[in-house]
């Protein structure tokens, strides 16, 4: 706030439980017993010659105390009329009342009033805040005064942008925007420009069981689900018997699709053990922890269903979790079309486990309700689900397609969280955002990004300019990662690569796409557990990385901490992530292969029989790759890799790896 504009508007508050006295303010220091200056308060005479010779051109005096009313009986405080000035006092109550404190409530009962007076409707001015005031206390018997001299001051006025030049402590409230972060269930109130698309996904769900929701890349899929759909099933506005139905939180299908569904099953009555146990069975196991929910429809949501393709290497883990979710989603749809694929595995390796009783065939009284299936999914994978017939027929009939937001729809996603935390971006700057988006289709987790971090300007003013500086739409993540990147000191720069090297895949050369990795197969990488966790908070306080907890295998409530790139976007648009995906490709896969190898043989206990380790033509290729790229491999591959060849060499099989070696010799880090 400049000089100039200071001088135009000033508002001081008085809260204090005092008294008026022979011409004084008692203030919160005045003491009669001392011999002070401020041994009675402000005198009137002086707080008069403070409003008289003030610059300020607008001035509003408020006193929110016992016995305030008693400053309109002393001229001596009302500087009278003045031609440069306009001049508001407003006292809480009359001279012999007291002002009243709430029982309930943070503010007195005048200040409470006051902050609603504030939040009307239209054009508020200090003398229709005064009016509100006076009729908002009547029924608690506390009479408000006020005069205001030479016409009325103008407080808020919804016509003209607001707050466009103050300091940015005025404006409060947390950042509304969500960076590359999906929005959640408990974001709906910041989540604009999707209510039609909406309400067609609820529809949909509400009159059938399986609805795929299909887009390209930042097209929006998983926030309109998330923040969008599930929200309304639950309030029920449009269908009140969504209310009842059991909506489970949704989740990523992850390199163990059917271990992923039992995480998100766990309950207070249903341990992991037990649902894995149950999902063992297939689709009547799933069938029986669905019926005992109790509830008239269960609805699972699996976000980034690509991921069956993407991270879950093995066939038979995949065709098993189809199997399994597709058989009990066409069981309560009465639907016998659809069976098993001939020669799909039934059953997975499980330990028996004797702690918790069957669960009954049909829950309680045999009690069956309906399930349903909500997917979202990248629309360039559509081709892969042809390999799986039942799948591939379920999307083709119940799809809908997350298409590019319209014009207005995106104004409001751009506007409207900002105006619910006392904020309004500029029209200019709105339409330059606009065009910038409608440009780029697949750029809505970009326009996240760049308001998340435009937020932060607000104080100096949001201004085209400043949004040029900052990169525009498509600029703006490329600048921030390399600022962050750019930050680091050599040493953390090489962690940092192999961070985001272990948080992506490529599945083809046209398709990087990210990965979960659990974080202690990241603090295995060198040089030290301490620098990794050191590169880590950089990278989430940056928002290019987020962590989360997963169940843990056991009844112990133990949890596993993991690692994700915020959002594909990152991985599409920073040019120095995209080069280094871009080096050696074929060494890259081969080492996701080995290590994607060694956490499923550490998820299992780490067995050391030689049916559970390398063996053959595998295992001459991992040990080729170790022995060229040693320093590219987890603590836990190179062990498993290792013992894989004790394994063998106690067997008297002769190595083959000169065989494969060549395969290496031409392919550089």
């Amino acid at each position: 706030m400049t000089a100039t504009q200071a001088r135009e508007k000033r508002v001081a508050v008085r809260q204090r439980k005092g008294r008026f006295t022979q011409g004084f303010l008692a203030t919160s220091r005045a003491n009669p017993k001392n011999n002070s200056t401020e041994k009675w308060g402000v005198s009137l005479p002086y707080l008069r010659q403070v409003l008289e010779h003030s610059p300020v051109k607008q001035q509003i005096a408020i006193l929110d105390c016992c016995h305030s009313g008693e400053l309109f009986n002393y001229q001596e405080a009302d500087p009278g009329q003045s031609e440069r000035v306009t001049r508001c006092l407003i006292s809480a109550c009359g001279a012999p009342e007291l002002a009243y404190e709430s029982t309930t409530a943070e503010h007195s009962v005048f200040a409470e009033a006051l902050l609603q007076g504030l939040q009307q409707e239209g054009v508020v001015s200090t003398v229709t805040l005064s009016h509100y005031l006076i009729q908002a206390l009547e029924p608690c018997g506390q009479t408000p005064k006020a005069i205001n001299r030479d016409g009325e001051i103008i407080l808020i006025d919804p016509d003209k942008e607001p707050l466009r030049e103050r300091e940015k402590a005025v404006v409060t409230g947390k950042n509304p925007y969500k960076g590359l972060a999906a929005f959640q269930k408990e974001d709906a109130p910041y989540f604009f420009g999707r209510q039609d698309l909406t309400k067609t996904l609820v529809n949909r769900i509400h009159d059938d069981s399986f609805l795929a929701v299909l887009g390209i890349s930042g097209s929006g899929k998983s926030s309109v689900v998330r923040a969008g759909l599930i929200p309304e099933l639950e309030k029920g506005d449009r269908f009140p018997d969504t209310q009842s139905w059991k909506i489970y939180d949704p989740f990523k299908p992850g390199d163990d699709p059917l271990e992923s569904l039992a995480r998100v099953l766990v309950d207070e009555r249903h341990s992991f053990d037990r649902v894995n146990a149950e999902l063992a069975q297939g689709a009547e196991g799933l069938q029986r922890l669905i019926a005992e929910t109790e509830a008239p429809a269960v609805v699972l949501v699996i976000d980034q269903f690509e991921q069956i393709f993407t991270q879950c290497q093995s066939h038979a883990k995949r065709q098993q979790f189809l199997d399994c979710l597709l058989g009990a989603l066409n069981h309560c749809r009465g639907d016998s079309r659809i069976a098993p694929t001939p020669g799909a595995i039934q059953t997975r390796h499980t330990p028996h486990i004797d702690s918790d009783p069957p669960l009954s065939k049909g829950g309680r009284g045999g009690y069956s309700p309906s399930l349903r299936v909500v997917i979202t999914m990248r629309a360039d994978f559509v081709g892969e689900c042809a390999e799986y017939p039942q799948l591939a027929q379920l999307i083709e009939t119940n799809n809908k397609i997350v298409g590019q937001m319209q014009e207005a729809e995106l104004r409001e996603a751009i506007a409207k969280p900002a105006e619910k935390e006392g904020w309004t971006i500029p029209e200019d700057l709105q339409n330059e955002i606009v065009k910038d988006v409608q440009q780029s289709p697949g750029s809505l987790p970009l326009l996240q990004y760049l308001l998340y971090e435009l937020w932060d300007w607000r104080d100096r003013g949001l201004k085209v300019k400043t949004y040029q500086d900052m990169g525009g739409v498509l600029g703006a993540l490329q600048t921030q990662a390399d600022k962050i990147y750019n930050s680091l000191d050599p040493e953390e720069k090489t962690v940092a690569k192999s961070i985001f090297l272990e948080l992506t895949q490529l599945v083809e050369e046209d398709k990087p796409t990210c990965r979960q990795v659990r974080k202690t197969r990241l603090t295995d990488l060198p040089p030290s557990p301490e620098t990794v966790e050191t590169v880590l908070a950089k990278l989430e306080d940056a928002r290019l990385i987020v962590t989360g907890e997963l169940q843990a295998r056991g009844n112990n409530g133990d949890k596993i901490k993991v690692v994700d790139v915020a959002h594909e976007a990152l991985i599409r648009n920073w040019e120095t992530l995209k080069q280094w995906l871009g080096e050696n490709p074929e060494i890259k896969r081969q080492r996701d292969e080995i290590q994607w190898t060694a956490q499923e043989w550490e998820d299992w206990g780490k067995p050391r029989n030689p049916e559970d380790l390398l063996r053959g033509i595998r295992l001459a290729e991992f040990e080729a790759f170790l022995k060229r790229y040693p320093e590219e491999l987890s603590s836990v591959a190179i062990e498993l890799i290792q013992l894989s060849i004790e394994a063998r060499d106690r067997r008297g099989i002769p190595g083959i790896v000169s065989k494969v070696t060549d395969f290496f010799k031409n392919h550089e880090k």
